[in-house]
């Protein structure tokens, strides 16, 4: 790599997958900076810097951009530009490109591949204009700066990239270095190398550290400490290859030595019994689940479609089962009852598969499929309603490791018209994507699904999915909501609220004390319909949005929900907090309490957002009290309640929370500019207006740019105030309609600045 890049800008590292790819790239960047790599001739103050872009998921060119910005965002500063206020994709790039063609910077692209799709024929995220993007970008960078750019890929990419970068294999590990991945292995299980010749077994596994990770691992297990031991086990692996099917290796990313070494392994860990039970794995991605394995097989938890196979599966027999697996190279354990597929398998579940079950068109095939959908579906809409209750802090990352399991059984489900599985997959994803600021997938995702479930010209519920309609247009709410769509926003909701009504009717005609969990769920589903229309108004300032809050609080109460009756008093609090007609700071100060007293202590994310709510009734106290001017201590008080309160919020907000730390950040912002230290106010609006672009939320990032502004003219800096008043401007232009007061109320801070400024 470091040879490559003497003469080419641009580098691919590829090799299949778990041949280090990634770990070879974060050492080579960590030598590349210490040895000189990016020195700047006649700067020798300059250390050079490392930049990293995961592919992972979904990432833009523009974000890309947002990315190197962001990082230096300090440096631009001090040169006179402010980052945080240039709004203009063209612009952003053409800063970030100048900057480069000063200072030498190396930037990791990881994991390339999924931007074309992969494996090959896998839909991808990236429209074709999002993968021309990125390399028109590639060919700027690499024409137009000092920067390296080293990307790395199961594949060569010669579809996608041409001859743009230079192309450097992943080798196979030496033998120096097999033999001490070996004695590490040995260690790890209590035993040592000495004594015997391993090298045999090494040359076999042709440097594949999983290769030598696996057999090395079954000859330590089964006591092979002799060189005539270890030579004949490495000759019953030479045997096993004969038994498999000639030239599919390469195509499969996988060699003979590793098949013949799992095979062997199966066998010898007396597993055929087990098979159709772990044949299943084929249908998993990146994890394996205890539970949801064992579901697969519970008529209760997915009907008629229940694999015989894993009938009497419990979860202590799944996880024996996994534990197994694991032991013979297959599985790594993650902890409660999760195991990481390693990436190289996935073809070996794949052969137990197909000769367990079929090919997918078989009976006993699609049977297993739509098991797989079903549990998945249900372990989704567990998730979700345990989230509800408050335990978001324990689900989150379960969701995280879940989560290609979630999209690969929506698919699924969605193939075979099981709309109830799709749904539960998608009620997870919901949380996931929404408490980690993926919003631009989210909105993709319910694209996609929408004409499942409505009349794509009516938009009315199709035939026998009305249930599910009201889920899926509750997620159409919410995107419409993020884009400041309120007339759409609205329009659906009231849909949604009339289906729910009906629904609802009989369960609220009858005796509370009758209710069967079916009503009490019609109920909830009612009063969350109710709140979600409430806040679409709150967000306009419309005062109508009371009586749908205080009825979805009755509802809420009828049933016993805590969780939701301290969501509906926080709305209340919202109302009163920040409805101009309604404003009543003590009102607003009790529906805050009152819903942190109604949740868990286990509700982070609920007692974040409340200690944030009574933050701004400080605020608003602190401004009420210097209308009023009152004496210092007394503004003091307030400013440092709200300080005390956000603090909180921070404290119980994940660092991938970006909407929450976007709002938190911008209201320390707040705080430490009605204190007068503008430099520290300044550290936070821009810490937020990154958190607001992260999730793709213009307006919001408008709304701190303009904060900025009115901070920078109140300081005497008119020209920097005007730069962020017309950056907010044009956040909100984006954001469109719904943003249009916002809009104008920019173009007369512009209007007052350039007046100023003559």
């Amino acid at each position: 790599m470091d040879r490559a890049f003497d003469t080419q800008p641009i580098v691919l590292l590829h090799a299949f997958a778990g041949s280090g790819k990634t770990t070879t790239a974060a050492e080579f960047a960590r030598w590349y900076q210490v040895t000189g790599g990016l020195d700047l001739p006649g700067h020798p103050e300059w250390p050079g810097a490392v930049l990293w872009s995961s592919f992972g998921h979904h990432l833009t060119a523009n974000r890309v951009i947002g990315t190197a910005g962001d990082f230096f965002a300090p440096l631009l500063e001090a040169s006179g530009i402010a980052w945080a206020a240039v709004t203009d994709s063209g612009e952003r790039r053409n800063i970030v490109l100048q900057l480069l063609a000063q200072v030498s910077v190396l930037w990791v692209w990881d994991n390339v591949e999924p931007v074309t799709g992969f494996p090959e024929g896998t839909a991808s995220d990236w429209t074709t204009a999002d993968q021309d993007d990125l390399v028109e970008l590639l060919r700027d960078l690499a024409q137009q700066t000092r920067c390296k750019v080293l990307l790395t890929s199961r594949r060569d990419e010669r579809r996608w990239l041409g001859d743009l970068p230079a192309r450097v294999q992943l080798p196979p590990m030496p033998m120096r270095e097999s033999l001490q991945l070996a004695a590490a292995l040995a260690a790890r299980h209590g035993g040592n190398v000495a004594g015997a010749d391993w090298r045999p077994l090494l040359r076999y596994a042709a440097g594949n550290p999983l290769t030598i990770t696996v057999v090395v691992g079954q000859a330590l297990r089964s006591g092979l400490a002799a060189t005539a031991q270890i030579e004949a086990f490495l000759s019953r692996l030479q045997a096993g290859e004969a038994e498999l099917e000639a030239g599919e290796d390469a195509a499969l990313g996988r060699t003979r030595s590793l098949a013949a070494s799992l095979s062997y392994g199966f066998a010898e860990a007396s597993m055929e019994a087990q098979r159709a039970r772990l044949a299943v794995q084929h249908l998993f991605r990146d994890t394996a689940d205890a539970d949801a394995l064992r579901y697969m097989g519970v008529q209760e938890a997915v009907g008629d479609d229940a694999v015989p196979e894993l009938t009497g599966l419990d979860r202590d027999a799944a996880i024996a089962l996994l534990d197994r697996a694991a032991g013979i190279g297959l599985l790594t354990p993650l902890g409660g009852g999760y195991y990481q597929i390693h990436p190289a398998l996935p073809w070996y579940f794949t052969s137990l598969y197909i000769t367990t079950y079929g090919r997918p068109d078989t009976v006993a095939a699609h049977r297993a499929s739509r098991a797989y959908s079903k549990a998945i579906g249900g372990l989704g809409n567990s998730y979700h309603h345990e989230v509800g209750e408050g335990r978001a802090a324990e689900i989150v990352p379960v969701l995280r490791v879940e989560e290609a399991n979630l999209r690969h059984a929506l698919d699924l489900a969605r193939t075979n018209r099981l709309w109830p599985a799709a749904v539960g997959c998608l009620q997870g994803l919901n949380v996931l994507y929404e408490r980690t600021g993926r919003n631009g997938e989210w909105a993709r995702i319910v694209a996609a699904i929408t004409p499942d479930f409505a009349d794509t010209e009516t938009g009315a519920p199709l035939h026998g999915r009305e249930k599910h309609w009201s889920t899926v247009t509750s997620y159409r709410v919410g995107v419409a909501r993020q884009t400041q769509d309120w007339s759409t926003a609205t329009t659906l909701q009231h849909a949604r609220i009339a289906w729910d009504r009906d629904q609802a009717a009989p369960a609220l005609a009858g005796p509370t004390s009758s209710l069967t969990p079916e009503q009490r769920n019609e109920i909830r589903n009612l009063e969350v319909s109710l709140s979600d229309l409430g806040n679409i108004l709150l967000a306009q300032g419309d005062p109508s949005c009371l009586p749908h809050f205080q009825e979805a609080l009755t509802l809420a109460q009828l049933i016993g929900d805590r969780a939701e009756e301290a969501e509906d008093a926080g709305s209340l609090g919202n109302v009163y907090l920040v409805v101009s007609r309604l404003r009543d700071l003590d009102q607003a100060e009790h529906w805050f309490r009152h819903s942190l007293r109604l949740r868990d202590n286990s509700d982070r994310h609920g007692r974040a957002r409340n200690f944030g709510s009574l933050g701004q009734v400080a605020m608003e106290r602190f401004d009420d009290a210097l209308t009023a001017k009152e004496a210092e201590p007394v503004l003091l008080e307030h400013l440092n309640t709200a300080l005390r309160c956000y603090q909180q919020t921070m404290d119980f907000t994940p660092l991938d929370d970006h909407e929450t730390r976007g709002v938190t950040e911008n209201e320390l912002g707040n705080i430490y500019g009605r204190a007068g230290q503008a430099r520290q106010a300044l550290r936070h609006y821009q810490q937020a207006i990154q958190h607001h672009e992260i999730r793709g939320n213009i307006y919001a990032a408008g709304r701190t740019r303009q904060d900025v502004a009115v901070l920078l003219a109140n300081d005497g800096r008119i020209g920097d105030a005007l730069q962020y008043a017309r950056a907010a401007l044009h956040n909100y232009e984006q954001a469109g309609p719904g943003a249009a007061d916002r809009a104008d109320r920019a173009r007369q801070l512009i209007a007052e600045l350039e007046q100023h400024n003559r």
